[in-house]
């Protein structure tokens, strides 16, 4: 299995900065608007947007090599079982989740502190521990996606599924319509309350990361299954 993750990665090592550069040249605007209206802190926003762009991005590659060149069927001639792709697939997809989770901390701190030296003023002013819970949220709220995604990705492949990975982006670039935001602010600070009232929003990070975790690997199981038996 370990040799079947090192595949992937090096796939996720060739691509990896092409994400990035498409991914920060989407970010550009939306920062820029939220910064101007001072409803969202511009760290928070490229941390989020980060994780949840590059996380995606990194799946679809990796699914689509899988179809290049017939490389999915080839893989499946060598002693390793059906069982054993899908679960280096799940396993490098939540390590590199969560290393992009760090990367985006890093990413979005730096971007909060530059801001001012540039615009004179931060319109949202957010610390470390805010971008950091945010990326994280943001990878956990990836990895469910990913876990519903994927059992259909094994069935029928990247090529018939791609369109459904579309959903989060628009779902990103919809925030930064303001009827929308306006929409979800309520929600947003509704969420913020109850962090409050709890005292620390750590045991509602603990209770996701759990039902998260449950869900990533039910996913697996049901891929592990359709994945054997598919006809290629």
């Amino acid at each position: 299995m370990r040799a079947l993750m090192y595949a992937d990665w090096s796939i996720i090592r060739r691509t990896f900065l092409r994400y990035l550069i498409v991914t920060i040249i989407v970010m550009t605007p939306v920062v820029a608007m939220g910064n101007a209206d001072g409803e969202f802190s511009a760290g928070v926003a490229v941390a989020s947007m980060l994780v949840a762009m590059i996380t995606i991005y990194l799946a679809i590659g990796l699914f689509s090599a899988d179809e290049a060149n017939g490389w999915e069927q080839f893989r499946l001639t060598f002693p390793t079982s059906a069982r054993q792709v899908v679960r280096s697939r799940y396993a490098l997809t939540a390590l590199t989740t969560f290393a992009t989770v760090i990367l985006a901390t890093a990413l979005g701190t730096t971007v909060q502190w530059a801001i001012p030296l540039f615009l004179g003023s931060v319109a949202a002013p957010r610390g470390i521990g805010i971008i950091a819970l945010t990326s994280l949220g943001t990878g956990l709220a990836a990895l469910a996606f990913l876990a519903i995604e994927m059992p259909v990705i094994f069935r029928v492949g990247i090529s018939k599924a791609r369109m459904t990975f579309w959903v989060p982006f628009a779902i990103c670039m919809m925030f930064s319509v303001e009827p929308i935001r306006k929409a979800i602010m309520p929600i947003l600070d509704g969420l913020e309350h109850l962090a409050k009232s709890v005292g620390s929003p750590a045991p509602l990070f603990v209770v996701a990361a759990c039902l998260i975790a449950l869900l990533y690997l039910g996913s697996m199981r049901l891929s592990e299954r359709i994945y054997a038996a598919r006809d290629f």
